[in-house]
């Protein structure tokens, strides 16, 4: 066999001590960017750790409110008839009539129209929608029968509002002739099933 020289073994060595010192040298790099890294992951695990633990320690307020909306939200819904149907529609009429002790000769009524979707959904993920419908009603009656039918309106059992009157008096008899748009609200969507 052959000897190697001492230059040469000197060389291997170097060699051998780059690579070698190299080696740590990029290790470490290596372990500095990996380092950072995990800081700033752990950073921000701090602060969704202090963010959460915020949320935590309030727990029994937000239980508190969010029974409070939920409590709300009901007693809202409640206000509001499950449909707007044409029988609950002749029902009113029918009452006004009795009310005020006098007929109405005619009864319109529009289709019903989405006019809000509220964003809570119901259980089945169908979103509630509140939906309108417009009924004209001719009335004639006196004065004091003309009053108490505003009230009957406003104190109707279902949500509902006047739109917009017409009023004129007439000077033979003494009656009031009325054209009366009333709005009526509902809400479709399971709220209320059993």
């Amino acid at each position: 066999m052959r000897r190697v020289n001492y230059r040469s073994r000197r060389c291997v060595y170097f060699f051998i001590m780059l690579l070698f010192f190299g080696g740590i040298w990029f290790g470490i790099n290596l372990m500095n960017v990996k380092s950072r890294e995990l800081e700033a992951c752990v950073e921000e695990l701090g602060k969704e750790y202090k963010r959460k633990k915020e949320i935590f320690n309030k727990r029994a307020e937000y239980v508190y409110r969010t029974k409070e909306y939920t409590e709300a939200f009901s007693r809202m819904m409640e206000c509001y008839p499950l449909d707007i149907t044409d029988e609950g529609q002749i029902e009113f009429a029918i009452g006004l009539e009795k009310e005020l002790g006098t007929k109405i000769t005619s009864l319109s009524s529009t289709r019903q129209e989405k006019r809000y979707e509220f964003l809570t959904s119901s259980e089945s993920g169908e979103p509630y929608v509140l939906i309108e419908s417009t009924m004209k009603l001719p009335v004639t009656c006196d004065y004091a029968a003309w009053k108490h039918m505003l009230d009957y309106i406003f104190s109707w059992k279902d949500k509902s509002a006047i739109y917009s009157i017409s009023v004129y008096r007439d000077e033979k008899n003494g009656k009031i002739k009325s054209e009366i748009l009333v709005k009526q609200y509902g809400i479709i969507g399971e709220y209320g099933k059993v």
